[in-house]
């Protein structure tokens, strides 16, 4: 799905094909392009904090709260992403229900928090420009 405030998606099939609106295998070419080189793999605290969860959710997840990873989709309220890019175009993911980050709301709000310290946290990984 394309969230609430992103680019249309026929604007963002045209630089990620596997996000046109009829993909067949969308979800593993998804996982291929996100888990191949990501920027930067994170989880995003309830109240917006960011973690860097460096390579892996699993192996880095925020400390006393590994019981999030058995509350898939939810993470108890946690998000959930990478952020990886193609060319100049970046593109973030984020591993939750469809509807958390469709309209405005309290996930959204937690997401809108953070999501630009992601982008910006990737950037510098990558020594600025891609």
């Amino acid at each position: 799905m394309i969230t609430l405030g992103s680019i249309p998606r026929e604007t963002a099939a045209e630089r990620f094909p596997f996000l046109a609106a009829r993909y067949p295998g969308r979800r593993a070419a998804l996982k291929e392009f996100t888990h191949r080189d990501p920027d930067f793999v994170f989880w995003i605290f309830p109240d917006g904090k960011l973690h860097d969860a460096k390579d892996s959710h699993l192996r880095n997840t925020p400390r006393g709260y590994e019981f999030i990873l058995d509350d898939e989709p939810d993470y108890g309220g946690f998000l959930r992403g990478r952020v990886a890019t193609w060319l100049d175009h970046q593109l973030i993911v984020v591993y939750c229900r469809e509807e958390a980050l469709a309209a405005p709301g309290p996930q959204l709000d937690q997401f809108l928090r953070r999501g630009r310290a992601a982008d910006c946290h990737s950037r510098e990984r990558a020594g600025g420009q891609r």
